[in-house]
C-alpha cells in the first residue's frame, strides 16, 4: 500500500462501516492473524460471516483506544 492509497485513522468518516480482518489490520498496522485472534477472544467487536470476520470500524477503533 502506498502513502497515496493509505487512509488515515483521522479520516474515519470515509472508512467503510464494516471491514474484514485483513482490511482492519492494514488500517491499524497489525497482522491479519493477530486481528483475527483479537476478534475471536472478544478484544475487538466482530461477527463471523462464513470464514471471515466483519469488524465494525468505528467501534473497534474506539475499543483499541484510537482517538477518532
Amino acid at each position: 500500500m502506498t502513502a497515496e492509497n493509505r487512509t488515515l485513522v483521522n479520516d474515519v468518516g470515509v472508512l467503510p462501516a464494516l471491514m474484514t480482518a485483513g482490511e482492519f489490520a492494514s488500517l491499524v498496522g497489525y497482522g491479519r492473524t493477530y486481528i483475527s485472534r483479537m476478534c475471536k477472544s472478544g478484544a475487538i467487536p466482530a461477527t463471523k460471516v462464513g470464514r471471515e470476520w466483519r469488524i465494525p470500524t468505528k467501534k473497534a477503533l474506539e475499543r483499541l483506544g484510537v482517538d477518532i
